[in-house]
């Protein structure tokens, strides 16, 4: 008796936590799905900005974005003064990195102005280029100089002179300068603090024993391994390569135009866009492709040379017969997973079929579909994804893909038509943030959504940059109606949100259980 009035006891208990839950999915059977969490404030128009002796941030952002890696979000900012500076957010405080007035490390007399070229490496370590040079924070996170104008250009005659598109992976800052009083126009140069190490300078030779014409990569990728890879073109025959530079080793080419395309049939490398690389060494690139049907393709390379992934006419996922016509340049994670935006060839798919999407490539080859133009936005009955799905996109370390994109349907208008989502790291899609929601921008203000700009461009960065940290922290900036904005950032998912969707699975065990009995 005592036994059996435990259990009554207990099962009174549990349906007492579980009754709101299991009330929840029992009414028109609506689920529990796991979120994303509410925007938080980072910066905002009109709170103080640290280190500046009590200058305000301005109500408004500056053009180039806020990236994230490692524990670490950063981005540049204007005070009320007009005075720049480069914040970091990490571990929920915001600090100074730079501001104007600044000394700069190395350079006696010189103080900083402004940037517009920063990077942030897998440990949450900043870099960054102003007119007078590149400079990186060390290992205790003190800023050093990497190189200063009119320093000398290693491997040339000549001197540095801009220093532009950073990209900064495992302690290696990596970046193009301008090199004046040489044959020498451009080069790509690392450097992990020390000595700077010349990756591929215009003229230098390489392994096929032409020397290089022109290098035209945007944010060259530093990978792991001490090794850069860049686009470019050689003198010889004017032929457009992907070129790798590991250690202290010469330039090597990795492929070249007019060579076979591995795993398809005739084709040749016609041209090739920005490499974008992981920190363990791989690397993915689109290529143009000539003489056969695939024109467009994706690459990568895992350390063995250039695999092909996927191009035009690749069978897709969705539609039935559905086939690839056209991609954006892909992203890989650490992981080797890849992403890619693109279009679905509009004769292969049924007429009310959106053609316009994001996939992904898993390290095995399997594509999925992430999301489509005219399929079903999650949570929005009569709601639809519209075009320009992964104009802006990015891929973490978990596998997860967010996108910058816009819906249309039902109680959707102008106003609150372009918003962020996320894929779930075991699947599903949320909402981040979108335009017409109402956020929080400091404790008990809150401003309505009137645009979002996200944290990474492709077009702009060559895919280089994250806004992504490892404890998958989102970033964005917001612009609000009011024509004030700020830096946010929401945790993908929300913490506990995976867990509620198992106790509701839970409850729902409980009642089916229950009902046998």
């Amino acid at each position: 008796m005592v036994r059996a009035n435990a259990r009554m006891l207990s099962a009174a208990h549990l349906r007492r936590r579980l009754a709101p839950l299991a009330l929840a999915l029992s009414v028109g059977l609506s689920p529990v799905v796991a979120r994303a969490g509410d925007p938080q404030t980072i910066a905002y128009a009109g709170i103080v900005a640290p280190g500046t002796n009590g200058a305000t941030f301005y109500r408004n952002t500056l053009p180039y974005g806020v990236i994230a890696r490692g524990n670490s979000i950063v981005f540049p900012h204007t005070t009320t003064n007009f005075e720049s500076g480069l914040w970091r957010w990490r571990s929920g405080t915001l600090n100074k990195l730079i501001f104007r007035g600044d000394a700069l490390p190395g350079l006696p007399g010189q103080t900083f102005f402004s940037t517009s070229n920063y990077a942030v490496d897998d440990s949450g370590r900043v870099a960054f280029a102003a007119y007078e040079g590149a400079f990186m924070e060390n290992t205790s996170g003190q800023l050093i100089k990497v190189t200063a104008r009119n320093d000398t250009a290693p491997g040339t005659v000549g001197k540095v002179g801009s220093t532009t598109d950073l990209n900064f992976r495992n302690g290696e800052v990596s970046f193009r300068v301008q090199i004046s009083g040489s044959a020498s126009g451009y080069g790509v140069y690392r450097s992990n603090g020390a000595a700077l190490v010349p990756a591929a300078i215009e003229g230098q030779m390489v392994s096929t024993g032409s020397t290089i014409s022109n290098v035209y990569s945007f944010a060259p990728p530093a990978t792991g391994g001490n090794s850069s890879v860049i686009a470019g073109t050689l003198a010889t025959g004017n032929l457009g390569a992907i070129i790798k530079q590991s250690g202290s080793s010469a330039p090597v080419v990795v492929v070249q135009q007019n060579q076979r395309a591995p795993g398809l049939a005739t084709e040749t490398f016609l041209f090739f866009a920005d490499p974008h690389a992981n920190q363990s060494g791989q690397f993915a690139f689109r290529a143009g492709l000539s003489n056969g049907g695939v024109f467009d393709a994706i690459f990568r390379d895992r350390g063995g040379g250039p695999e092909f992934v996927v191009g035009n006419n690749s069978p897709m996922p969705g539609p039935a017969g559905a086939r690839l016509t056209g991609m954006s340049s892909p992203l890989i994670s650490n992981s080797g997973a890849i992403a890619f935006s693109g279009y679905l060839d509009a004769f292969s798919v049924p007429v009310d079929a959106g053609t316009q999407g994001l996939w992904t490539v898993s390290p095995s080859g399997v594509i999925s579909e992430v999301a489509r133009e005219r399929t079903s936005v999650p949570g929005l009955p009569g709601v639809a994804f519209a075009s320009f799905i992964g104009a802006r996109f990015s891929i973490n370390n978990q596998g997860q893909v967010a996108w910058l994109g816009s819906i249309t349907g039902t109680g959707i208008s102008p106003s609150n038509d372009q918003g962020i989502w996320s894929t779930m790291p075991n699947g599903g899609i949320v909402s981040v943030v979108r335009e017409g929601d109402s956020v929080q921008v400091t404790p008990g203000v809150f401003r309505t959504v009137r645009s979002i700009t996200f944290s990474d461009d492709p077009t702009y960065t060559g895919g280089a940059e994250s806004p992504w940290t490892d404890d998958q922290r989102l970033a964005y900036i917001l612009t609000f109606t009011d024509s004030t904005s700020g830096i946010f950032f929401s945790v993908v998912p929300e913490p506990g949100s995976t867990a509620l969707v198992m106790t509701a699975l839970g409850a729902l065990g409980y009642r089916a259980m229950r009902r046998r009995a």
